[in-house]
């Protein structure tokens, strides 16, 4: 073989071998287009369920920028990618958070274990302040080194602000049935007192009839008299707060008590400001008008005192309705309520004094400045009239009360009649109702002292089979109000059914005039602890109003 054909085979055998490189290079090229093509898949396919992810993605690097994230994240935090890319921690938080941030993330760092974060707090692009919930953890390179941190979160904020409300209406509602238990006690104590002071006052009554005007003794009597009816003040007090509810005579318009109310009190504080916005259609409402002056003169009495170098007092009424939401935690129905507002720009009070304004006995005044009965009894005449007290206060920023009082219900007025005939009766007797010793005692001494004659029971079956059996006889029933069996109610039914015209007297631990539902029925009250004096000046007033005929059985 000469040197020409041994040139030519390896040329050929040279373009085999290129052939075959170029064959396995075209291999290589096509596995790494088609791992690249599966990479870019799978790129998009994370790409997608990061983007479509309900929590946000990302990482950043050790100094806490963002490196990656998906869209989610954009959508909480309100800036674009291109904003948000590299953006430091300390951008979108308080120095305070940042700290903790740092603390979180170094331990993270320092234990290699991820953490979570429950609360943690940004502000967005817009200055909306958002609650965010954190999981995070160490972020490494191919080689294992740290290049930084990843986590997922995701916005908390209506679940934070669902959890607030519902803290807050069960703080709400606890206070609501403390306040409730409160009430139950401070009227059981206050009708036992009552009956102390009853028994004080009426045997004090007879001793004076038998004690000289000008000595010492009558005088001094007169000075425990003096006494007994401040102790009797401070039971009214403790009542108003504990009392059930009075229903007005007619609707009220509490524009009109505000107007007057507010002039008077604006009269006499000359360094206090009084602005009034009243409602010009405002929704009549059910309850007296001398319960609603209580509540407003001790609401402006407070505010008073809260501006001991003057201010201002904002009184302002609207026509609301509220829902569900609103007053379950209070019990109440929703509904057509009307609003009386009370601001003052007082000294304020911190949260502790607000969860405890509304109890019996608590001030913040100086001994002997006050007995702290005053926002109980509003709380108590508030709640006993179907309506609810709230304040909203801060230290040196003032306090509101809001006052919700149910509309008056438009429906038409019931009437009551009453049937009348001719009979002659005996004029001295009076069936006393009661099931206390001591206030027995009392009032049969009274009554016999002022020349009755007395039929005493302790119960309402036992008064009611007296009655019967003296009906042409008894002149007037007289009932302590409190016993356990009865009602006011009870009594008109029991005893009217009998005779529709006879008297009834209740001895009562409430103001005369307050139990309005009763007095509209021809009903009386006397207010115990009564005198002498005061008991024979009501039956007085008794058999003028009423007829000196009955009706015949």
């Amino acid at each position: 073989m000469n040197i020409s054909e041994k040139t030519k085979e390896d040329l050929i055998n040279e373009v085999a071998d290129l052939k075959k490189q170029i064959k396995n290079l075209n291999a290589i090229i096509d596995q790494q287009k088609e791992d690249e093509h599966h990479a870019e898949s799978r790129e998009d396919k994370y790409k997608t369920i990061l983007d479509n992810m309900e929590e946000f993605y990302f990482e950043v690097d050790l100094a806490g920028n963002f490196t990656f994230f998906n869209d989610q994240i954009c959508k909480v935090f309100g800036y674009s990618r291109d904003e948000l890319m590299g953006m430091n921690n300390r951008s979108y938080t308080t120095n305070e958070i940042a700290l903790q941030m740092f603390r979180d993330f170094n331990e993270v760092f320092r234990t290699g274990k991820p953490f979570k974060i429950t609360d943690y707090s940004i502000v967005t692009k817009d200055g909306t302040a958002k609650n965010l919930e954190i999981s995070a953890s160490l972020k490494k390179n191919k080689n294992g080194n740290l290049i930084g941190f990843c986590g997922i979160g995701r916005d908390i904020t209506d679940r934070k602000q669902k959890e607030m409300e519902r803290a807050l209406l069960i703080d709400q509602l606890q206070q609501s049935q403390r306040l409730e238990a409160i009430a139950t006690l401070a009227g059981g104590v206050a009708h036992d007192f009552n009956n102390i002071l009853m028994g004080m006052q009426g045997n004090i009554s007879l001793i004076l009839l038998k004690v000289d005007t000008d000595t010492l003794t009558f005088k001094r009597l007169k000075k425990v008299e003096e006494l007994i009816e401040r102790g009797a003040h401070l039971i009214q007090q403790l009542l108003g707060f504990a009392k059930t509810k009075t229903n007005a005579a007619n609707p009220l318009n509490i524009n009109n008590v505000i107007e007057n109310t507010s002039y008077f009190f604006s009269r006499s504080k000359k360094n206090i400001a009084v602005h009034t916005e009243l409602e010009k259609n405002i929704w009549p409402v059910d309850i007296g008008q001398g319960a609603v002056e209580q509540v407003l003169l001790s609401l402006y009495m407070n505010a008073d005192q809260a501006m001991p170098q003057g201010g201002e007092l904002f009184i302002k009424t609207r026509n609301v309705f509220l829902d569900d939401a609103f007053v379950n935690p209070y019990n109440l129905t929703p509904g057509r309520y009307i609003n009386i507002s009370i601001k003052d720009t007082g000294i304020g009070m911190d949260m502790a004094t607000q969860k405890r304004i509304f109890d019996p006995f608590f001030t913040t005044k100086d001994l002997g400045q006050g007995n702290g009965l005053g926002l109980a009894s509003v709380f108590g005449i508030v709640r006993n009239h179907g309506g609810m007290i709230k304040v909203e206060s801060e230290k040196g920023k003032g306090a509101a009360f809001n006052i919700f009082l149910s509309a008056y219900p438009d429906e038409n007025e019931t009437s009551y009649a009453y049937f009348s005939g001719k009979t002659s009766i005996d004029l001295n007797t009076i069936l006393l109702v009661n099931d206390d010793e001591l206030m027995i005692d009392v009032c049969e001494s009274l009554l016999t002292e002022l020349g009755y004659r007395v039929i005493s029971v302790r119960s309402i079956n036992d008064a009611y089979e007296k009655f019967v059996q003296n009906v042409k006889k008894i002149k007037i029933v007289m009932i302590d109000i409190t016993l356990p069996d009865m009602t006011g109610d009870d009594v008109l039914i029991r005893f009217k059914k009998i005779n529709p015209l006879v008297p009834v007297l209740l001895i009562d631990g409430y103001r005369e005039g307050d139990t309005h539902q009763i007095s509209e029925k021809k009903v009386y009250i006397i207010q115990k602890p009564f005198s002498l004096g005061q008991l024979s000046e009501k039956i007085r007033k008794i058999m003028k109003e009423e007829p000196q005929e009955r009706a015949s059985f």
